[in-house]
């Protein structure tokens, strides 16, 4: 028990009165809560749009008006040419152009095809995405309702006028993320992307030189506190730092304790499985590293992992970030049960195996190699 006392006790002295531990601790924090004021706007809203209407009708005035209503255009005052409005939009000091050309009105009226010019600046994915979806729904809407008007003046019943001029309508009903807000989305996978690496180099710090525990109970009580400390840190994550994106958990503390624990324990687990393959601390380190840095990339929250080559889904498959990024998004958007979390709990579970057997077998082949080395080293010395 005292061997144990020590390294739990130590983990924690540490982490409050080593410089570069709480270094490494600030900064994760600070980090984390900087990822969700980021996105804690929710909406890409007010991008500078300007229209230029060459129609100056009815229909191109009720198109002004469409594209000016929502929330993501801020109609401005439009450069007094064409060509200087290309040059705003290529430096940035315009997210799109709207073109109403001449004749619009008529041509829709004779039921003739009419193109208006929307022109988006794509430099962001995410302005350009959101920007072209509210032009192009407020260009749809003003359409649709010219050619009802003109159906019904050339005597088609209101129904069938509908009917022709919109054909199909969709009820949207998106599960998990409802809004489908890309902050909601990617927020809380950055947020818990940090304390995933914290975890990682907190681990590894047990078994720098000049820390590593005498005894096996030694680096077991702190890997224990190592594990205590974290988990209440993913707590608070998931229940303080997500509030100003309006998320807490649908599946309820236990489920969220639950899966913030098997993160925790499968990060220090494969930690521990790298120091004991590696021969030297900092060559662990590296290898931790790279695999920590390389895990938002290959937990999905990028990109979707079955869209990856076979053999980098497997790789994905075996680092503890990728299930918990997974079933994170069903986790707190939907409330969840065993059904829902049952594959990803299989892949912590698969990972569990591997890095504890790993790990063992590295122990047991250091010992034996030690001890062939040190018995070569006595015939060496005798007579």
């Amino acid at each position: 028990m005292g061997a144990w006392w020590r390294g739990f006790s130590g983990l924690w002295r540490r982490l409050v009165t080593h410089p570069q531990t709480v270094a490494m601790l600030v900064v994760m924090l600070a980090l984390s809560w900087l990822a969700v004021q980021i996105y804690a706007g929710l909406v890409v809203t007010a991008v500078p749009t300007a229209i230029y209407d060459f129609d100056q009708s009815k229909v191109s005035r009720a198109l002004w008006i469409s594209i000016s209503a929502p929330r993501e255009i801020a109609v401005v005052e439009s450069p007094p040419t064409l060509d200087e409005a290309w040059e705003r939009l290529g430096d940035g000091r315009l997210g799109a152009v709207v073109v109403i050309p001449r004749g619009l009105s008529d041509a829709l009226k004779k039921g003739h095809e009419m193109a208006v010019t929307v022109a988006v600046d794509g430099g962001n994915i995410l302005i350009g995405k959101n920007v072209f979806k509210a032009l192009a729904k407020a260009v749809g809407q003003v359409s649709a309702g010219v050619q009802v008007t003109t159906l019904r003046k050339m005597g088609a019943r209101k129904e069938q006028s509908v009917s022709l001029a919109v054909p199909i309508a969709t009820d949207e009903h998106p599960i998990r993320n409802p809004g489908t807000n890309y902050g909601v989305y990617v927020a809380p996978g950055l947020v818990f992307f940090m304390l995933h690496v914290f975890v990682l180099l907190l681990g590894l710090t047990i078994y720098l030189p000049g820390r590593h525990p005498s005894t096996p109970m030694e680096a077991v009580g702190a890997l224990t506190a190592a594990f205590l400390v974290c988990v209440g840190i993913g707590m608070a994550f998931a229940y303080v730092w997500l509030r100003p994106l309006s998320i807490v958990p649908a599946s309820g503390p236990g489920w969220t304790l639950l899966w913030v624990s098997c993160l925790v324990a499968l990060d220090l687990l494969m930690a521990s499985m790298f120091v004991a393959l590696m021969h030297t601390p900092l060559a662990a380190v590296q290898v931790t590293i790279i695999i920590g840095m390389m895990s938002m990339m290959l937990s999905g929250i990028t990109w979707p992992t079955d869209r990856f080559p076979p053999a980098l889904q497997e790789i994905a498959s075996w680092i503890p970030f990728t299930p918990f990024a997974k079933g994170l998004q069903t986790l707190l958007h939907i409330p969840a049960g065993i059904d829902e979390l049952a594959p990803h709990l299989r892949s912590f579970a698969r990972q569990a195996v591997l890095f504890s057997s790993v790990g063992l077998i590295a122990l047991g082949v250091r010992r034996i190699t030690a001890r062939i080395r040190a018995g070569r080293a006595l015939r060496g010395r005798a007579p």
